[in-house]
């Protein structure tokens, strides 16, 4: 499923909304996160919030993560990421459709409306400031020519953006007994699968089923109580991150026997049903390998 991010923001800022016990603090960025043995206090807009147990879950370019001075290691793409909205003279029909071309791979994911699609472009960063630079007949042509015209004309596109891309990997979860970090603050994906929403909920997953599972009246914040949840998430992102990288690398080699390997593999991927449904529950988060990371 293919869900447009307006509508999940607006479905939770609703649900939050209607929680008693959550206090919604807007507006205000995080200034100052400070951990004791007791507690973590976070400053916001001149005031002091505390907690016992701090989740990070800030984006890629965490407050938290920054205050609290968590490394990092960055894995370069190569590539930049070309954004857009296209209008096509076939309808989509609710199917994703992606192009893995030589110099990276093209997606085009549905929207309600059957004729847009939004378009990330993965490429080189000259050839996406080169078709940045082509004007909007120009560029309508070169993507209908890179879809082998697979939705018909392409007929109008919006406003287009270029952004670098490169998959980051915090050295920790849990950098402090006290400090989670999870979501796009702890890791960055290469989008060619769009995942990095998936895994991130896979985080809020295992860390609910752990506070569950936490005797009654335990400090959530003792010493070593998240180091099997840390250890765990972080294996499993890493496992995510050269799994993109993989695929980037299979589909950017242009050399014939390359090029036989990886699309006669892919078809026999393809043709291999209970392998096929297999991975796509280990991509989805549900399958006994993804539950053991």
């Amino acid at each position: 499923w293919i869900v447009e991010s307006s509508e999940v923001l607006c479905a939770l800022w609703e649900a939050l909304s209607q929680m008693s016990n959550v206090t919604l603090e807007t507006g205000a960025a995080v200034e100052e996160v400070s951990v004791n043995e007791s507690c973590v206090v976070v400053r916001i807009a001149g005031r002091d919030l505390w907690a016992r147990l701090l989740v990070g879950a800030d984006g890629a370019r965490s407050r938290v993560r920054e205050a609290l001075k968590v490394a990092t290691r960055q894995t370069p793409t190569g590539h930049h990421a070309l954004a857009t909205v296209v209008r096509t003279e076939l309808g989509h029909h609710g199917v994703a459709l992606q192009r893995f071309l030589i110099d990276g791979p093209l997606a085009l994911l549905p929207s309600n409306d059957t004729h847009l699609s939004s378009v990330v472009w993965s490429q080189p960063p000259a050839r996406a400031e080169q078709r940045l630079a082509l004007t909007e007949e120009e560029f309508c042509a070169e993507i209908q020519a890179c879809l082998e015209a697979r939705l018909g004309n392409v007929t109008a596109v919006d406003e287009r953006f270029v952004f670098p891309l490169s998959q980051m990997l915090v050295e920790s979860f849990n950098p402090t007994p006290r400090v989670l970090i999870v979501g796009d603050a702890a890791r960055v994906l290469h989008p060619l699968a769009g995942l990095g929403a998936n895994v991130g909920f896979e985080d809020a997953r295992d860390l609910l089923d752990d506070l569950a599972a936490m005797p009654q009246g335990l400090d959530p914040g003792s010493p070593g109580m998240w180091r099997r949840f840390a250890r765990q998430r972080r294996a499993r992102s890493q496992m995510m991150i050269s799994l993109m990288t993989g695929f980037r690398r299979a589909y950017a080699g242009s050399g014939p026997w390359s090029q036989w390997l990886r699309n006669t593999g892919v078809d026999w991927l393809n043709s291999a049903g209970p392998l096929k449904r297999q991975l796509i529950k280990e991509a989805l988060g549900l399958g006994p390998v993804a539950r053991r990371w």
